[in-house]
């Protein structure tokens, strides 16, 4: 049966409350504040976490004991709920909470006088130690097990902690009789833990518990415990007590010198605590240290741990040394962690691989940050970075790459040059409209042009003075490093000018714009010109002016017009009509560069420059006057001389852009012209295709703050209109309300409705419109796509109406844009060529990246707010886009609300309220192996529409979850593929219909197709491509080479009848039928008089018409779950990927690095390596079953064994004595792709034992 979730309404409330209670039932909070009386500081608290209480002034330790003060509390509570009773039936709720407060308080009297009690039996034994462990030990298993209530009630706080720190070695109470015994190390164990535990259970209505601990000299006790270790079950448990005060007294710790003391004997202890004792530390690095000495004791051993093998010990070490390199900059002590954090970043960022662990992106863009902040503070450890190869991590990163780490990446590389000076051309008060009116009348006394003038520098201050000083030495320090300049010239600049265009929806363009301006400053000439031949700065330019960095790039441009002879390029990629266009708009920079440039004078190559496009343009008119064939094919072959030279400027002022596209757009031999003489010089034209698009587009992602973008909230001022208001009481005139920017209006009016059905007393039908700024807001709709992210309350009126209101759909915003043309061609030259040039040089790298960034806006996602851009190019133009981005696009576009939330259920996991929308509802289904397809059938009759998602499980199994789904989907894959009534051609061969196919079947394909999908599950059903571009009404030709890709023996025998002998065909007496069928085509038997006319009508019966009723029936069922429009982002053969033909990497580097290695085996063991070679050895056949086997589905997904989620992981299988490894199957929990594998003897039994389990466990699940 299937379950309703909550009703998402449930969850608002009103005067400034959130939308987040998770109970089902109202709750109101007074708006006002509680009168007091006689009770502490503290307000009622609002929650089971009592959120928003305050806790009473931290020197008052003893607090927590006042039993009655806390009593007036509940009571004070009570009676004031009491009072308000009656003001509103809702604040029944209040007297709820008044009980509910009651009985915490309640049990915190019985709890406090427990642990009186366990206070009072510690006082008395403190002169036995065998009676005082007895209580120890009580008082730590009740306090293991302690809640946050404990609290409530009339805890003795400072009574225990004065017995448990004397247990541990502190000064002795008065009112003990005789010192501990010298055998305390189980005491002094027990009574540490009882500290641990009081800190776990500290609820956060009282913060200062740790404080407390503290105040009674309780981490300088502890620290003496490690210092001397001569117990280490002891020393393990002030491990963990020390990690848990170090969340709120890190600073006390640090001074304490507990840092040192948690490191000094790391390595004595497991790893367990290791990982304890690290994460104290990385608490601690966050402190900024009172002396350096603090942070450089530990440094040696934080610099060791950076090389250990477990993951998470690493991951402590480098937050560390993020923290130290930032707060401590110019510490050169410090300088000992740079070597190993250079091998951290090549393992994790670069190409090196020692078989050590990889750690989050996350971890490695706050190491880049960090030592963004050393390079730039001291040049010695620039120099250090230099030399342990960052430069090419950094390079090998950004050749790869375009992430959240880029900015990292960039900063880091920006901060090991030395900055650019503050006069000349970077000093920007010399490019004022002041200044530029001054350097005018100059020129004019000077009698010369004002780009001649030599303009004197202002004079700097004196702390302008020391900061050029201190740059130019660092500038004539770094010349002395070998090649450091030319790597960034020669190495490093190609692949910035390839992420500036993709780091503009990073926002990291001033970055890569100031490290390209750096390197030009302050490497020397000779370098640059021989490091910038094949650097296209010209182009790159070009971009950025046009992309509105006007000043950067026009800095830039003077460098390279008074440092090299780079004019001719900046005339050949437009460089120099976009600073004149820019002058003529008044920018004083650009006329000031315009002028310098200007009397730069005409040589050869600078007039030869200005000459081409005049030449491109004649070849233009010859493309577009062509009137035959012959005369086309001759003015493109001109072109092609030209292309490989030519930039995207000169193709669009010289109008060879528009010349080209008319043709590709005419049939015949026009067309096939344009194919065949294009072909030779397709990477240069299509690269310069790219660029006309890159320079003139400035496409916007639209950000709502990333992943983590859901999580905000709206608030909203919520009054009802004039005539509504009259109806209502005052307190419904202005609520205020905190509500999710993804929830929708609907949720708002299922909110408010109830409320004022209440009061009016209201009958029959009526409903309220929401509105903002006047204009009503959609129900359907999310908060965001109405309102935005208001900084302040956002007013929003509602009024009542009798009947609904027709919500009408905003118009979409289908502006062509500018570089259109340029698209379109792209798009008609991959028509044409389809499969002679890669898919790679189709994609524009910039638009690419950008549509990556906004799919990575959830919040804009899930509201459809999608800029237009984003919304029609996939669509219009997919092949710019590569197949995983495209692939993302339809997984964010396609689905509907809940789907979507659901994909992001990680990111809603702490958010009860998010959780509720982010929850499917799931479909439970139970079906029978020996009737499978005729149980899919059913299943998907029933439940393919439903937003349901579907899971199944099998009679007579107990097994249930995403594995039995998984194979569900897999089985019914290889019903339809066994079915040869339905698909012809051999059964080896990828599926496309057969004329006489059950249509109704086709329809349930359809279905299946589409539900998998939407619930985002594989199949493995190898459609041909033809099929896909049939369904989707592309164009299959009518052809025999057609129908031979599909049946080549049908084709054969056809063109053996085609051309056969008149007389020997008459012989043969065949009927006009279609072959395996009855279904006549021509009258009469078969002659060479009508001959081709049967094979045209098989042909024309083969792939159009008599495959139609199928394809029609595919597509309903299809289109009864989705839209098929959803597919058409996709070429034929990449469907034919996703549903079945994908190619899939089993090389071994490959299963090194996605196979993860876990409880009781590492990258290292035998084991593990004998398995990778087991898996790598295997064939396609042995492959699928073991993917089927652990996964459920014999194939992987997009994007191999990286892809898989949760990744598949190996762990060891301890047998059971007295049985050994050999005498166990290897097993897998499909739900997590884990595979279970004990340590075989050889790895010949590892084969056979692996063999046999993948083989004979694929037809049933069974519990591990």
């Amino acid at each position: 049966m299937e379950q309703r979730p909550p009703d998402p309404s449930e969850k608002l409330v009103s005067n400034r409350q959130t939308i987040s209670d998770t109970s089902g039932t109202r709750k109101r909070k007074s708006s006002g504040t509680p009168r007091a009386r006689k009770a502490p500081a503290a307000s009622p608290m609002t929650s089971s976490r009592h959120k928003g209480s305050s806790s009473p002034d931290d020197s008052d330790a003893n607090w927590l004991d006042d039993e009655d003060a806390l009593q007036e509390l509940y009571d004070h509570v009570a009676d004031e709920e009491e009072e308000e009773e009656e003001e509103d039936e809702e604040d029944v709720d209040s007297m709820m909470m008044a009980e509910h407060l009651g009985r915490i308080f309640g049990g915190g009297r019985m709890m406090s006088k427990r642990y009186r009690d366990f206070l009072e039996a510690l006082q008395n034994a403190a002169y036995d130690p065998v009676r005082r462990l007895v209580v120890l030990q009580d008082l730590a298993e009740q306090l293991s097990i302690a809640t946050e209530d404990v609290f409530l009630g009339g805890f003795p706080m400072h009574g225990l902690l004065v017995e448990l720190l004397w247990t541990l070695g502190s000064d002795e109470p008065r009112t003990h009789p005789v010192h501990a015994s010298e055998d305390s190390g189980d005491a002094e164990l027990y009574a540490c833990r009882c500290i641990t535990y009081i800190l776990e259970a500290a609820p956060p209505v009282v913060p200062h518990v740790a404080s407390i601990v503290c105040q009674h000299g309780t981490i300088p006790l502890l620290i003496t415990k490690l210092q001397e270790i001569s117990y280490i079950d002891l020393a393990e448990q002030v491990l963990q007590t020390f990690e848990k005060l170090s969340h709120t007294n890190a600073a006390e710790i640090v001074r304490e010198g507990g840092m040192l003391a948690m490191l000094q004997y790391l390595d004595f202890f497991g790893i367990h605590v290791q990982r304890t004792a690290m994460a104290a530390v990385a608490h601690c690095a966050k402190v900024r240290p009172t002396h350096t000495r603090q942070v450089t004791d530990v440094v040696p051993i934080v610099r060791q741990v950076l090389g250990y093998s477990d993951a998470r010990l690493v991951e402590s070490a480098c937050e560390c040394v993020c923290h130290w390199l930032t707060n401590l900059p110019d510490e050169d002590a410090l300088d000992e962690f740079l070597p190993a954090v250079c091998a951290l970043l090549a393992r994790g960022l670069g190409q090196a691989t020692d078989g050590l662990p990889t750690l989050a992106p996350d971890t490695y863009a706050r190491l880049l940050q960090a030592l963004a902040h050393a390079a730039r503070a001291r040049v010695s450890a620039a120099h250090l970075l230099y030399e342990h190869g960052l430069l090419e991590t950094v390079h090998t990163f950004l050749s790869s790459s375009v992430s959240d780490g880029v900015p990292a990446a960039l900063a880091v590389l920006r901060d090991m040059l030395p900055p650019l000076p503050c006069t000349g051309i970077f000093d920007a008060k010399m490019y004022t409209a002041k200044a530029y009116e001054q350097q005018c009348r100059l020129a004019e006394r000077e009698h010369c042009e004002l780009g001649a003038l030599e303009v004197p520098p202002r004079r700097l201050s004196t702390s302008a003075e020391r900061e050029q000083r201190a740059i130019d030495a660092r500038a004539h320090t770094q010349r002395a490093w070998p090649s450091f300049f030319h790597r960034y010239a020669a190495h490093l600049l190609p692949v910035l000018l390839q992420v500036y265009a993709a780091s503009r929806a990073l926002r990291a363009t001033p970055t890569v714009l100031e490290i390209v301006l750096r390197t030009l400053w302050h490497t020397s000439t000779e370098t640059l010109v021989s490091a910038l031949e094949h650097v296209p700065l010209a182009s790159f330019f070009a971009g950025v002016l046009t992309s509105g960095d006007t000043e950067q790039a026009l800095q830039g441009v003077e460098l390279l017009v008074t440092r090299l002879s780079y004019l001719p390029y900046l005339v050949r990629e437009g460089v120099v009509h976009q600073v004149t266009h820019l002058a003529d708009e008044g920018d004083i920079r650009a006329k000031l560069v315009g002028a310098r440039l200007a009397v730069i004078p005409d040589d050869a190559s600078i007039q030869a420059a200005r000459d081409i496009p005049k030449t491109l343009r004649a070849i233009a008119s010859r493309i577009e006057a062509a009137s035959h064939a012959d005369a086309l094919r001759d003015a493109l072959s001109a072109l092609v001389e030209w292309i490989p030279r030519m930039t995207g400027f000169e193709m669009q002022v010289s109008g060879v852009l528009d010349a080209l596209r008319q043709p590709g757009l005419v049939p015949g031999e026009r067309r096939d012209a344009l194919r065949e003489v294009l072909l030779p010089v397709h990477a240069p034209l299509l690269s310069c295709l790219h660029d006309v698009v890159s320079r003139s587009e400035d496409e916007c992602v639209l950000s709502a703050g990333g992943i983590e973008s859901l999580k905000k909230r709206v608030q909203l001022r919520l009054t009802p209109d004039a005539a509504t208001a009259a109806k209502l009481p005052a307190t419904f005139h202005s609520l205020v309300v905190s509500v999710h920017a993804v929830v929708r209006i609907q949720s708002l009016h299922d909110f408010l409705r109830p409320k004022m059905e209440f009061l009016l007393r209201k009958q029959g039908p009526w409903h309220l419109v929401l509105e903002a700024n006047g204009r009503p807001m959609p129900r359907s709709a999310t908060l965001y796509k109405c309102v935005g992210l208001p900084d302040d309350a956002y007013p929003v009126q509602y009024r009542m109406a009798d009947r609904e209101e027709e919500e009408t759909p905003e118009p979409l915003d289908e502006d062509v844009p500018s570089y259109a043309p340029a698209l379109e061609l792209i798009r008609e030259l991959h028509d044409l060529w389809e499969s002679a040039v890669p898919e790679a040089l189709y994609v524009n790298g910039p638009l690419s990246a950008k549509l990556a960034q906004q799919l990575d806006e959830p919040l804009v996602l899930v509201s459809e707010c999608l800029p237009t851009w984003a919304r029609t190019l996939p669509v219009r133009y997919p092949c710019i886009f590569p197949f995983e981005t495209r692939l993302k696009y339809m997984q964010h576009t396609a689905l509907d609300f809940a789907r979507l939330m659901h994909q992001y259920r990680h990111v809603c996991a702490r958010d009860d309220t998010l959780m509720l929308h982010a929850n499917m509802p799931r479909q439970k289904v139970r079906i029978a192996r020996n009737q499978l397809l005729e149980s899919a059938i059913r299943v998907l009759e029933l439940y393919a529409h439903t937003p349901s998602l579907l899971e199944v499980e099998y009679f007579d199994e107990p097994g249930s979850g995403l594995g039995p789904t998984l194979e569900f989907y897999t089985l019914v894959s290889q019903a339809f593929q066994a079915m040869p009534d339905l698909w012809r051609g051999e059964p080896s061969m990828p599926l496309f219909p057969k004329p006489s196919g059950d249509a109704s079947l086709f329809r349930v394909l359809g279905q299946f197709v589409a539900k998998s999908i939407v619930d985002l599950r594989m199949i493995d059903v190898p459609f041909h491509p033809l099929f896909w571009r049939a369904v989707l009404g592309r164009r299959v030709p009518r052809t025999l080479e057609t129908l031979e890709a599909l049946d080549a023996v049908q084709a054969r025998s056809l063109r053996a009848l085609q051309t056969m002998p008149a007389d020997e065909l008459e012989r043969l007496e065949l009927d006009g039928t279609l072959p395996g069928t009855e279904r006549e085509l021509v009258q009469g038997p078969l002659t060479s008089a009508n001959i081709s006319a049967y094979i045209q009508a098989v042909v024309d019966v083969s792939l159009h018409d008599g495959i139609a009723p199928q394809l029609d029936a595919f597509r309903a069922g299809f289109e009864s779950v989705l839209s098929l429009d959803a597919l058409r982002v996709f070429a034929s053969h990449e469907l034919s990927a996703l549903f079945g033909q994908a190619t899939e990497d089993w090389s071994e580097a490959t299963l090194l690095r996605t196979i993860v290695p876990d409880h009781g085996f590492s990258s290292d063991s035998e084991s593990f390596r004998a398995l990778l070679s087991i898996l790598v050895g295997f064939d396609a056949s042995e492959r699928r079953t073991f993917l089927q086997w652990l996964t459920g589905a014999p194939r992987l997904p997009i994007g191999g064994f990286a892809a898989l989620q949760p990744p598949f992981t190996v762990v060891r299988r301890q047998p059971e004595p007295p049985l050994q490894p050999d005498d166990y199957l290897p097993s897998v929990m499909t739900c997590v792709n884990y595979l279970k594998l004990p340590c075989y003897s050889s790895r010949d039994v590892m084969r056979q034992k692996l063999c046999l389990a993948m083989h004979e466990g694929l037809a049933s699940f069974y519990l591990s």
